[in-house]
């Protein structure tokens, strides 16, 4: 899969990736301590101002720790937030690692789909009748820019949004806004290249309509259609043995990868009629 073009970046951002690739091929594992701010802008030829700014960023990604006169100490990885989830998966596009992809994409595209779903599920009963008609426009508006990639992702974003507000599951709508910035931009990254399909806009509003009816079993079934149509569309240029790996278990997405043939079916012989049960014996009498 082609790694997506990737926008102008600033003096930070280059750096930040520069420490992070850094740390992800090993070259200061965890436990370990980066170069002292004056190295580092040597190094990169930046200020030490641009290198303060682009720790900020790691700190943020709980990719390091900094102490007061100890500098900036590596963190393992099960310390990491979901903010560093972006750039490490932007990392490993630009890389072609597909060791280091493949489960940063099953696992990005599993959770988005348990998340999305199962909060869809959840509305149904809780929003009035027309509670949701903001949400349809903004379906409708997101279907209108579809040919306008950076525009459509930008509306697209606030469809959940407008659900959960609607439904009052405020819990639920700040979890999301929380993920918004790093897991959105992650999952962007990995449909970048994709046309928006076809089923958009009737499945949205299909969904929306369900969820108001309160059958949220349905609003989950017809998402779940939509996504697994958005995933195959994802996965038509990929290799197979790479979808094999990225969906182990869907049966949903197996026409994108060349089926393996069905085993012949053993013949099994017939039954014989089941022979009647003796009859219980009698007990002697003495």
């Amino acid at each position: 899969m082609a790694p997506p073009s990737a926008p102008p970046s600033s003096v930070v951002d280059e750096l930040a990736r520069a420490l992070l690739k850094s740390v992800l091929e090993g070259q200061f594992p965890p436990g370990s301590r980066l170069p002292p701010e004056r190295d580092l802008a040597s190094q990169h030829g930046v200020a030490r101002v641009s290198v303060r700014a682009a720790l900020h960023r790691l700190i943020a990604w709980r990719v390091v720790a900094t102490r007061q006169g100890s500098g900036a100490t590596v963190l393992p990885r099960r310390e990491w937030t979901a903010d560093a989830l972006a750039p490490v998966l932007r990392h490993a596009l630009a890389s072609g690692d597909l060791l280091a992809l493949v489960p940063l994409v099953r696992d990005g595209l599993e959770l988005r789909r348990s998340l999305v779903l199962d909060l869809v599920e959840r509305a149904a009963g809780q929003v009035p009748r027309g509670g949701l008609d903001g949400a349809r426009r903004v379906v409708r508006e997101a279907w209108a820019a579809r040919a306008d990639g950076p525009r459509f992702v930008r509306i697209d974003r606030e469809i959940l949004p407008h659900l959960l507000e609607a439904a009052a599951m405020w819990p639920s709508l700040w979890l999301i806004n929380s993920l918004a910035p790093s897991y959105l931009a992650a999952v962007e990254d990995i449909t970048a290249a994709l046309s928006v399909p076809a089923s958009y806009e009737r499945a949205h509003l299909a969904m929306l309509d369900a969820i108001e009816a309160g059958d949220g079993a349905e609003a989950r079934r017809l998402f779940g259609a939509y996504l697994d149509e958005l995933d195959r569309s994802l996965v038509a240029t990929w290799p197979a043995e790479v979808v094999r790996l990225v969906f182990p278990r869907s049966a949903a997405l197996a026409q994108a990868a060349p089926a393996a043939p069905a085993p012949r079916a053993a013949r099994s012989k017939p039954r014989s009629p089941a022979a009647p049960a003796p009859a219980p014996r009698r007990k002697k009498r003495p």
